[in-house]
């Protein structure tokens, strides 16, 4: 769970209702996450990146099964000079298998029915995915305050 939230919008063509949000949120341990929503935008985008120390994930949602989660080996070396100096490799394909999402869900879900196993998202997420929901739009309803979550 994220630890607190900011969420900016613009309502353009509905006063009151946001066309594009920009949430950031801040997790424990130095964490931030970024979502980028726009349902104006003329194209189709749906990435997922992850920026770690020694790599960089992307998952892009619109591409071809081969093509959908990449591995970047981009680096950032300090020291070289008076300014850092960005490291960048090209992306290498993760084999995935080709699952459509929604019908795996739902395989889960009928599963969990029948064996009484434990979802890996049970009420609980649930009720954490609302709670965030709820922050952000009490912070783009502010204009952007900062909201804790407590939880």
């Amino acid at each position: 769970m994220p630890e607190a939230l900011a969420c900016y919008g613009g309502a353009y063509l509905n006063q009151g209702i946001a066309d594009v949000t920009l949430t950031s949120l801040r997790f424990p341990h130095g964490v931030h996450a970024h979502i980028f929503v726009s349902w104006l935008h003329p194209f189709k985008e749906q990435r997922f990146v992850v920026v770690g120390e020694r790599q960089m994930a992307v998952f892009d949602d619109t591409r071809p099964w081969v093509e959908k989660l990449l591995l970047y080996p981009h680096q950032v070396e300090w020291g070289v000079g008076p300014v850092p100096v960005a490291r960048k490799g090209e992306g290498l394909p993760v084999d995935l298998e080709p699952v459509e999402p929604l019908r795996a869900e739902c395989e889960h879900f009928v599963h969990c029915v029948r064996t009484r196993a434990m979802p890996l998202t049970d009420g609980e997420s649930g009720l954490n995915v609302l709670h965030v929901l709820e922050r952000s739009q009490d912070s783009l309803q502010l204009g952007g305050a900062p909201r804790e979550l407590v939880v």
